[in-house]
C-alpha cells in the first residue's frame, strides 16, 4: 500500500483523492482486524504488551526489554541474552532488537543511517532517471526498501503491531534477501544509466 500510494502520488494523482481513499478503507481495514481473532489479539497486545506478556505480547515485550539492555553501547558483539530462545523470530522479524542489545542505540543509529543513505541514493537515482519509466521504477524499488526497514523497525521498538516483515538485508530468510537484492540491482541499473 505505502508503494502504491507512493507511486500514484508520484505521478500526479492529488492527494484529496488519496487521502479520501484512506478514509474510505479504513473501516475495512478496522472491519478486517476485529473479525479475525489472532489480528485482534495482536492489536490489543501492542496497544497493552505487558498485559499480554504471557502470550500475544510476548515478541514485543522481548523486544523491547532486550532494546532497554542494549543502552547506549550495548552489551558486546555475540553477548545478548534475547536470542537464546527469548525472543522466537529473533534472525528474522526482530534482528534489530538482537543488535540493539548488542551493540545498543549506536549502533541502531549507525544502521538507520545507513537505510537512510539507501533511500537518498534511491531518491537520487530516481531524480536522475534518463525516462520516466526508470524514475518511477527506482522511486518504488526505494519507497519498498525504506517503507520495509521503517515498518520492520517501528514494530521491534513498539510502534507499531506485529507485521512479519523483514529487516532488509539484515534479517535471516533467502526469498526476502534474493527479492531485495534482485530489486538493488535494478536500482543500480537505473541510477547507472544515465
Amino acid at each position: 500500500g505505502m508503494v502504491l500510494f507512493t507511486m500514484l502520488f508520484a505521478a500526479g494523482v492529488q492527494a484529496r483523492y488519496l487521502f479520501g481513499a484512506v478514509v474510505l478503507v479504513a473501516p475495512l481495514f478496522w472491519y478486517l482486524v476485529a473479525s479475525t481473532p489472532y489480528r485482534l489479539q495482536r492489536f490489543l497486545a501492542y496497544l497493552d504488551p505487558w498485559g499480554h506478556r504471557k502470550d500475544t505480547g510476548f515478541q514485543l515485550v522481548e523486544s523491547l526489554l532486550g532494546i532497554g539492555n542494549g543502552g547506549w553501547l550495548g552489551q558486546g558483539l555475540g553477548e545478548g541474552k534475547g536470542k537464546l530462545y527469548y525472543l522466537y523470530a529473533a534472525p528474522t522479524d526482530f534482528i534489530a532488537a538482537v543488535i540493539a542489545e548488542e551493540v545498543g542505540l549506536l549502533g541502531i543509529g549507525v544502521l538507520i543511517l545507513l537505510y537512510a543513505l539507501v533511500v537518498w541514493r534511491g531518491l537520487r537515482a530516481a531524480l536522475r532517471a534518463s525516462e520516466p519509466f526508470g524514475a518511477y521504477a527506482a522511486l518504488g524499488l526505494t519507497t519498498l526498501l525504506g517503507g520495509q526497514a521503517l515498518l520492520n523497525l517501528a514494530v521491534v521498538f513498539g510502534l507499531l503491531p506485529t507485521k512479519g516483515l523483514t529487516l532488509p538485508f539484515v534479517s535471516y530468510g533467502g526469498s526476502s534477501l534474493m527479492t531485495l537484492l534482485a530489486a538493488t540491482g535494478v536500482l543500480l541499473s537505473i541510477s547507472g544509466d544515465r
